[in-house]
């Protein structure tokens, strides 16, 4: 009959690296949620504001580019002062841009047209920017995963 094994560092650090890894990847589908579930109703609500439908399409795109931007941006930061930081803020950012996006309909109403549709390209670019996010998380995840499960931890949770 054979005895446990008794606990080593490294399955603590293991356990630490496996709990890092499912908190980032929650924060990026935290942040591909937000991109994502905006996207069926998007062409009703920008309807709302008796605007053309290129301005769908503008407002989709908008996302993207503000998250192709920031990303390394947001990358070198996090080089600089470190994940944890960039990653906290840039969810907070999101969700508040969620928000405002949320509410532009009311703008439109209280301020005009013109105003409710700055109100929602602005959100949607805030919401971009934080979204570029995911390399900093990407390189967190390197960070905290031991080398020989590297490729596994970052193909396994990005793809």
């Amino acid at each position: 009959m054979s005895s446990p094994r008794a606990a080593t560092a490294s399955d603590a650090d293991a356990f630490q690296s496996r709990r890092a890894v499912a908190v980032v990847v929650g924060v990026v589908f935290v942040d591909l949620l937000g991109f994502g579930v905006i996207i069926p109703v998007l062409p009703f609500y920008v309807r709302s504001f008796g605007v053309s439908d290129v301005f769908i399409g503008l407002l989709a795109a908008s996302y993207s580019l503000a998250q192709f931007g920031a990303a390394p941006v947001l990358g070198r930061i996090s080089d600089e002062r470190g994940r944890r930081p960039v990653l906290v803020l840039s969810v907070g950012v999101a969700g508040v841009a969620w928000l405002v996006f949320g509410f532009a309909s009311q703008v439109g109403a209280a301020a005009g047209t013109t105003a409710g549709l700055v109100v929602l390209f602005g959100a949607r670019l805030l919401a971009g920017a934080a979204g570029g996010n995911i390399a900093a998380a990407q390189a967190y995840i390197a960070d905290v995963t031991p080398p020989e499960r590297r490729a596994g931890a970052l193909g396994g949770h990005f793809v």
